[in-house]
This record gives C-alpha cells, structure tokens and sequence, in this order.
C-alpha cells in the first residue's frame, strides 16, 4: 500500500512536469504566431498600469484607441497626451505583481509586453498546476488527468498564457478558495479572504 501511494505520487509529479511543458510549447507556438507590437487596448492598458505602479507607486492609465500597432508599449506610452486616470480598482494586486516583475527585472520600455506575456504564463502554469492537484484529491489521478489536459488545451487558456489578462490570476484565486472549503473556522477565514481576492 505504501509502494502504491508512493507510486501514485510519482505519477502526479511526472503529469505535472508533463502538463507545465504542454502549457509552455503551446504558449510558444502561439506567441510566435502573434507579432508582438501588435497590442490591444487591454494589453497596453493592463501594461501600462502596472509600470505606473513600478514607476510612481500608483495606479494610472490615459485612455487609448481600441487597437493600436506599433514598435513598443512605451512608444505609445510616450506619444499618448490623453489625460490620466486613477484605475486602482481595475485589480491592483495584478498591477502589483506585474509592476513588481518590471521592477525586479529592470525591465526595459520595449520589453513591457513580452515580460508581462511571460509573466501571465506563469500565473497559467500555477492555475493548471493548482487545477490538477485539486481534482487529483478530489477525483483521482484518471480523471485529474484527463480534465487538466483538456483545460491545458483549450482556447482561453493559451490565449491567457501569451496576451495581458488578469483572468488568470482571478482563476488562480477562486481555485486556491476550494482548497479551504472544510470544516474548521480558520479555513472559512483562508477561502473569504481568497475568495475576496478573486
């Protein structure tokens, strides 16, 4: 039975390397089939929130055109003579981390977009990873496996992996929330908070 169990562990551990390398191939295909100056309005507003908080501690976004093309997020940061405003509510703890991830990579004004589609890989990764450990526990290694994959190869979830959304980490959020539904009054402090989050 040990054997078993420790079997069983050595399996979830080698589908999660699996599901974390179809995520990141899948990702590169598709980033590579995307020019990445071509930016919508939601990439460049996302991007340009979080520099705000990198840059000036705050949350500020000018408005801009529905589709915009050019060499770089900071060009057309740069240009823009809109008038600024507060955007905080949008998901600060998004622009947080992001703004952060420039901060500590000392990102360049041409890089904004490609470290932010990096940075969003991530959070798909975790999202998957999380996916497959709740279901595994709840279900089984069969049908987490089966789930994961399909979720792994879906649309939204490559699309999520590559442009600047905050859905995954919203995803991230309200996943992490089930893994405290219990019975003790500690863990339906853990899900309020996290639930709130998302």
């Amino acid at each position: 039975e040990h054997f078993s169990d420790h079997k069983k562990k050595y399996f979830g551990i080698l589908f999660l390397v699996f599901l974390i390398s179809l995520n990141l191939f899948l990702s590169v295909e598709y980033r590579s089939n995307f020019p990445l100056d071509v930016m919508s309005s939601d990439d460049l507003v996302h991007i340009e929130i979080s520099d705000s908080f990198r840059t000036e501690n705050n949350f500020h976004q000018s408005y801009i055109s529905t589709r915009l093309t050019t060499n770089s997020a900071e060009e057309i940061i740069n240009i823009k003579t809109c008038l600024e405003c507060p955007q905080g509510s949008k998901g600060p703890v998004y622009y947080i981390l992001l703004g952060s991830t420039y901060k500590i990579l000392s990102t360049s004004g041409n890089e904004l977009f490609l470290h932010a589609s990096y940075f969003n890989n991530i959070l798909s990764i975790i999202f998957l990873s999380l996916f497959f450990i709740f279901t595994y526990k709840k279900f089984g290694f069969i049908i987490a496996s089966i789930t994961s994959t399909s979720i792994a190869l879906m649309a939204i979830i490559k699309f999520n992996s590559v442009f600047i959304r905050i859905d995954p980490l919203l995803h991230i959020f309200m996943l992490s929330s089930l893994f405290f539904l219990e019975r003790k009054k500690s863990h339906y402090i853990i899900f309020g908070i996290l639930s709130g989050l998302a």
